[in-house]
């Protein structure tokens, strides 16, 4: 999994085995240490809506209907786009999508083009 953050943008790139992973029920998880101390913490699963939750960990669920939608379309350039709204009222935008080299390789080229 990577992890690209920019101002008030978010996007997560996953391999097909890491699609299957979440489409199965089970959690990604990507932590960045430096000196013995842990400076990021992502986890990613499929839930019952698109939600962004900070701490210590960042716990990001994806809408499993939407997950399994954006699936059925691959191999694709594009994301999987949310707009997330904060309770202070600040957005957020959430891009997910499945690297297309890998989903080329997994799936076959999509009739039409990749996107």
């Amino acid at each position: 999994m990577k992890l690209q953050v920019q101002e008030q943008s978010v996007r997560v790139r996953v391999t097909e085995a890491e699609l299957q992973d979440l489409l199965s029920g089970s959690a990604l998880r990507l932590n960045l240490s430096f000196g013995g101390q842990d400076l990021l913490a992502l986890e990613v699963a499929a839930g019952h809506e698109t939600s962004l939750q900070p701490g210590a960990v960042w716990r990001l669920r994806l809408s499993d209907m939407a997950l399994r939608d954006y699936a059925e379309t691959l191999p694709r350039r594009d994301a999987l786009v949310v707009g997330l709204t904060g309770s202070g009222g600040e957005s957020l935008r959430l891009e997910f999508d499945v690297d297309v080299r890998d989903s080329v390789k997994v799936r076959g080229a999509r009739k039409g083009g990749t996107g």
